[in-house]
């Protein structure tokens, strides 16, 4: 890979979740591998009660302290890469839960007579139904700023035209007609602040956004091409997004309330430390340096919290799939320190005591999605971080970067 090379660009890339944004400078050229240059990913303020209003607020400061942290440091960041400043020609946005909402459906067409697949015949049954996904949405509670919401995707996933699957449908006749389809929208004063601090900060006007759902999706599916069965899932700070693969395409999508944050605060009032203690004593315990004795006490209170945690998830895929049986497989995507909990918690009874008989006690084939897994994908800059969601966002905008250039 030569970093001098004239048709190389500079892209910034942002993972925006419930507890931290993470934020990338990547090297793309056409035919060559992407090159992380620089990786950050700051934390919000942890809240004992959440509020909305606030954690927006968290957000967007975050965010602007991370464009900040990029621009300060870009001399020593970028000394023998062959790039002075960072003047990004691209960004990209990831957008987790609360600040996306994610929509899996399928529109089923039944007409009497024959009728032509068109593209007016599509956009006027996506457009019906974005607007009905949207009044869902504001009616809803406990969302950021839902009064005015911006579709930022609308991804056909599958058109079968008389019961057949058709890559190509338009100007096709048929007398039925089934379209797999994935909608993300964001609150547009999320979006329109979002976008605020980019172009304030950098001179970029090729900005785009996307659901980070979408995103994970394109990444699993290039790496782990075998798979056509799957769940995957981001634990945020506060939400966790979870997903169903079956068949290589995207079948159902939700979130659900529930993340690391509230473990940590309820594992604090039930043990009396602090947030910070318990943060501590939890980073100890994942790494096996917490003592034994401590651990043996805490252990119960531990063990509860996480098998709640996979009760609701597992009765979210019950709902989502009307079935006991989804599948096994689950990659796991987060941005904090419990990971090795909450893969424990997939893979077995945590403990028989705290299970919930209406829902399936089938365990997961569980695995933390890492940066690892895309080493033959990416390449990383000497000294960054890797950063496992930023290596995904990161991929993602190579993808794009490259369909584009040809």
């Amino acid at each position: 890979m030569s970093l001098f090379s004239p048709k190389a660009e500079l892209s910034l890339v942002f993972d925006i979740g419930s507890a931290s944004v993470g934020a990338g400078l990547v090297r793309l050229a056409r035919g060559e591998t992407a090159q992380i240059i620089y990786s950050t990913r700051e934390f919000f303020p942890y809240q004992e009660k959440v509020d909305p209003d606030r954690l927006f607020r968290n957000m967007i400061e975050t965010l602007k302290w991370a464009h900040q942290k990029i621009i300060s440091e870009e001399t020593a960041r970028l000394t023998g890469t062959g790039f002075r400043h960072v003047n990004a020609k691209r960004m990209f946005y990831s957008f987790a839960s609360p600040w996306s909402i994610t929509q899996t459906k399928t529109l089923s067409v039944k007409k009497e007579k024959p009728f032509v697949f068109t593209h007016e015949f599509l956009n006027g049954l996506l457009l019906d139904e974005e607007e009905k996904f949207k009044r869902k949405a504001i009616e809803s509670r406990g969302r950021i700023h839902p009064e005015a919401l911006s579709v930022i995707e609308r991804r056909i996933i599958q058109t079968r035209l008389n019961g057949y699957d058709v890559k190509d449908p338009f100007g096709k006749t048929a007398g039925t007609a089934d379209i797999s389809y994935f909608t993300s929208i964001v609150p547009s004063l999320v979006l329109d602040q979002t976008m605020g601090i980019s172009h304030s900060s950098h001179t970029s006007k090729n900005v785009r956004a996307f659901a980070f759902p979408l995103i994970a999706y394109s990444c699993l599916k290039d790496i782990f091409q075998d798979e056509s069965d799957f769940i995957y899932a981001r634990v945020g700070g506060e939400i966790s997004d979870v997903s169903i693969v079956e068949d290589g395409t995207i079948a159902e999508s939700a979130s659900f309330p529930g993340g690391q944050n509230p473990i940590i605060k309820k594992f604090a009032e039930r043990t009396g430390m602090t947030a910070t203690e318990a943060v501590s004593f939890l980073k100890l315990h994942a790494h096996g340096h917490a003592a034994e004795s401590v651990t043996a006490k805490y252990q119960p209170i531990l063990d509860g919290l996480m098998q709640k945690w996979v009760d609701n998830f597992r009765f979210v895929l019950k709902k989502l799939q009307g079935s006991m049986f989804p599948p096994r497989k689950v990659f796991l995507f987060m941005d904090g320190d419990l990971s090795h909990f909450f893969i424990k918690a997939l893979r077995e009874d945590v403990s028989k005591n705290f299970r919930n008989p209406a829902v399936s006690a089938v365990s997961f084939d569980a695995a933390l999605f890492s940066a690892d897994s895309l080493k033959p994908f990416l390449v990383w800059g000497d000294g960054v971080p890797e950063d496992s969601l930023i290596a995904v966002v990161s991929l993602f905008a190579w993808r794009v970067y490259q369909s584009k250039k040809k």
